[in-house]
């Protein structure tokens, strides 16, 4: 690096010393946003979850539960619970209220859908797999009548809406009443 002739031997040029504040203000707000309580994970003991949420994975699993994880994802308290023989092999994510808004199970690879192995290999042809889990997610679909049109939303547990495609619906499909629908 040149030195400014104006500059003495030894001493940091301006333009460093005006950063390096802005870029240790921003490295200790960005650490602040990111450990704040709403988006950062909280271990907590399995007894102190609500009494839903125990008693549900109490019903999925009998296994050991290696932890649970209090997190908020959208001003909603979500509860992780992982369990399985190497305490990672599979987990669950619920509500408050106990309800599962989605499962995680660790699988072979070799147990992937050729259709999934296919697509895995045309998008990183010279990747190598590594760890697989398989998720689903808890999603409601929901016809709603609103003016006459007919729209289909999907909605997560976590109360998101997924979609929202007019008048589009299976044909065939049973309303609330267990009667046929007939296609638009």
């Amino acid at each position: 690096m040149t030195l400014d002739p104006a500059q003495k031997k030894g001493q940091v040029p301006v333009r460093f010393r005006i950063a390096s504040p802005f870029a240790v203000a921003t490295f200790l707000l960005m650490t602040v946003a990111l450990a704040s309580p709403e988006r950062g994970e909280e271990k907590i003991a399995f007894a102190d979850a609500p009494a839903a949420v125990q008693a549900t994975i109490r019903r999925l699993t009998s296994e050991t539960i290696a932890e649970v994880e209090k997190s908020t994802d959208d001003g909603t308290a979500v509860y992780e619970a992982k369990y399985g023989k190497d305490a990672t092999a599979c987990s669950v994510k619920l509500a408050a209220s106990g309800e599962v808004m989605e499962t995680e199970q660790t699988i072979d690879a070799s147990k992937l859908p050729e259709a999934v192995r296919a697509a895995i290999t045309k998008k990183f042809p010279k990747g190598e797999v590594g760890r697989v889990e398989s998720v689903t997610t808890q999603v409601y679909e929901v016809l709603v009548n609103v003016d006459g049109k007919k729209q289909e939303i999907k909605v997560l547990a976590s109360g998101q809406v997924k979609g929202g495609d007019e008048d589009e619906h299976d044909e065939g499909c049973a309303d609330e009443d267990g009667e046929e629908e007939e296609g638009d």
